[in-house]
């Protein structure tokens, strides 16, 4: 099968091919008649999505946000949902698993989010929750702050989450933390912020209210000429983020829980 344009720049994604493993180490394998949802908000293609299917279940996919699911839908060839934030439209305990893909940092209100997540989730389904560390202390974000990348830029009403306060979020809504986790260090961070501010900055010339990164082949296609020099460096990208295994005692920018609803 030809490879997609949304796998293509997914492939070329460190951010989100870390985040796709580490979520896939809690994962694991799915057994054929489970149930799960993905739910996103914005920034995302498909290609999560897209490899999740691959380890077994019977997944839905949503968007919180409304804006890409029509290209998530070319890629998955299955419906996309838009959800609110509260009165989520699925009945309850109907899911086994629940992916939820930095989603809590864009909420007004994550309570009643949560809430509605635990409606729809079976006795000891489990749900794996990932969000950005964005705490003031941490040098990369002292400079993307400088920068001009503040959170609201990313569509974000609060930073993030420490690994303790998403912890704190989600056993208040109801669940037993299980396992917890974070990944993402110093040099990936940097990269990914040089992208995302030069798309922004440069390719979109600082508008307001536009995404981090390409979300259509139509947008892909009217940059090709930058795409194509990031492809060209990407070899020498990826060997800059592989620096990240030198800092043993770094904190990471992305953290991750793991919880069962009792």
């Amino acid at each position: 099968m030809k490879r997609t344009w949304q796998l293509e720049v997914f492939e070329k994604a460190f951010k989100k091919n870390l985040k796709l493993r580490h979520l896939l180490s809690f994962i694991r394998e799915i057994s054929t008649g489970e149930m799960c949802l993905d739910i996103c908000h914005g920034d995302n293609t498909g290609g999560l999505s897209y490899y999740f299917r691959k380890h077994g279940g019977r997944w839905i996919t949503a968007d919180l946000e409304g804006k890409n699911p029509p290209v998530m839908k070319q890629l998955l060839k299955k419906r996309v949902l838009t959800l609110g934030s509260a009165g989520i439209a699925f009945r309850n305990s109907i899911f086994d698993r629940i992916v939820i893909i930095d989603v809590l940092e864009h909420l007004p209100e994550e309570k009643d989010f949560l809430r509605e997540i635990h409606r729809i989730l079976k006795p000891k389904g489990t749900i794996y929750v990932t969000c950005p560390n964005q705490h003031k202390k941490l040098l990369g974000n002292r400079i993307r702050y400088m920068l001009g990348m503040r959170p609201e830029r990313y569509g974000h009403v609060r930073p993030g989450y420490t690994l303790d306060e998403l912890q704190a979020v989600v056993e208040k809504a109801g669940f037993k933390v299980i396992e917890r986790g974070s990944y993402s260090k110093f040099f990936t961070e940097m990269i990914e912020l040089a992208i995302n501010y030069g798309y922004i900055f440069r390719l979109k010339k600082g508008m307001k209210g536009v995404a981090i990164a390409p979300t259509s082949q139509k947008d892909l296609t009217t940059h090709g000429i930058a795409y194509k020099l990031f492809s060209l460096a990407h070899p020498f990208l990826l060997l800059v983020s592989k620096l990240d295994s030198l800092l043993f005692l770094g904190k990471d920018y992305c953290v991750t829980v793991v919880a069962k609803k009792v």
